[in-house]
């Protein structure tokens, strides 16, 4: 094999040391060139203008944040210290072909070039979302299965959080000034040290709350009791870049699951998913007002979604939940069936064997690095 002119994202050095003495110590030298060092061996086969393609492989969305987005916590992808404006005069000179979960790539990549006034370059995009979504399930869902309604809730929904995101802190301050966490059942991991302590009625960022037996953290994904305790899910997906629809298990939880949901993520979100065969439950929720250009009003058609829920009486919403059960059994089966993309090369293919890549992927104890070597 060839691992030469394969690269990979996000950057291996920001990760803890211990997860990059274990790459170290079980890869190989080629394995590990496609590892460390990936900014400045983009930046070689640049300098030396290889006339071979170069494949990038991320399981991140977008590109690299332009220069003038530095600190903008709207980006979550960094590159070490090469920005988008470098990425594209390097685009310009060498072919690149990106393997990006991201859903639209070419669409994320026109977007950045329109909005930083750059010239848009040949690039080719492999988005490989289904493969994305099936890592995620069998990685973090643990495929428990779970094949009935949730009926006589004592909650309207559920909301679980991870790391307090911008986002996310926006969506509970929304919820919570609304009133509307008290008909929830809710989780929240304050930052005690990172974040300002903002507080509203209900709600404070800096507060960590729990559902169901706290869990470790290689665990903190298994459902708790209190999600089969309400009828709906609310979900703050990763938003990692502003132009990307990028989906996660937080969004296919509650299809496999058969559970109704609103999902907060960039605009477009349900749009890619009435593209790959899922069916909308319009019967129970007005996606209009949440499918918005802005954040804001997105998480505004999010509140106001639940605000109507909550005139109706329990049986009135029952009735209309068990009217999607087709719905939700087609749903399910979409996720349940989703079909990977070929990677592009060997190589690749190879990395994801091995369990190497995606390389902020690679836990000791829960996905270790396989035993078979690179073959020469």
């Amino acid at each position: 094999m060839d691992f030469s002119h394969t690269v990979s994202f996000p950057i291996t050095e920001s990760m803890d040391a211990d997860r990059q003495k274990y790459l170290k110590q079980n890869c190989s030298s080629d394995e590990l060139d496609c590892v460390f060092g990936q900014v400045d061996k983009l930046r070689r086969l640049h300098a030396n203008r290889t006339q071979q393609m170069v494949y990038i492989f991320s399981d991140h969305p977008g590109l690299p944040r332009p220069e003038k987005a530095k600190g903008n916590t709207n980006y979550a992808i960094d590159w070490g210290d090469m920005y988008f404006e470098e990425f594209n005069s390097i685009a310009h000179d060498i072919s690149i072909t990106v393997i990006t979960p991201d859903t639209n790539p070419a669409q994320t990549y026109n977007t950045q070039c329109r909005k930083n006034n750059l010239p848009v370059h040949d690039i080719t995009f492999v988005p490989v979302a289904n493969w994305w979504l099936n890592f995620c399930k069998d990685l973090i869902l643990h495929k428990k299965d779970v094949d009935q309604i949730d009926y006589g809730c004592d909650k309207l929904f559920v909301i679980m959080n991870g790391k307090p995101t911008t986002s996310r802190i926006a969506m509970m301050l929304k919820l919570a000034s609304k009133g509307l966490l008290e008909h929830s059942h809710w989780s929240w991991h304050g930052d005690k040290d990172g974040l300002l302590p903002i507080k509203t009625p209900g709600f404070a960022v800096d507060q960590t709350k729990t559902l169901g037996v706290m869990l470790d953290k290689d665990e903190s994904y298994l459902l708790p009791k209190e999600y089969h305790n309400s009828y709906i899910d609310v979900q703050v997906e990763s938003l990692m870049h502003p132009d990307a629809v990028y989906i996660t298990e937080k969004t296919v939880r509650p299809y496999l699951c058969l559970k109704p949901s609103l999902c907060l993520n960039s605009y477009g979100h349900y749009n890619y998913l009435e593209s790959i065969g899922v069916k909308l439950y319009d019967e129970l929720f007005d996606y209009a007002i949440i499918e918005q250009p802005t954040i804001d009003k997105r998480i505004a058609g999010i509140v106001q979604n639940l605000q109507t829920l909550l005139e109706l009486s329990k049986y009135d919403l029952e009735k209309k939940i068990q009217s999607l059960e087709s719905k939700m059994r087609h749903n399910k089966d979409i996720f349940s069936n989703l079909v990977n993309e070929t990677m592009p090369t060997a190589e690749i293919q190879h990395m994801l064997d091995r369990n190497i890549f995606p390389t902020d992927c690679v836990f000791i104890d829960q996905r270790p690095i396989t035993s078979h070597l690179t073959e020469h």
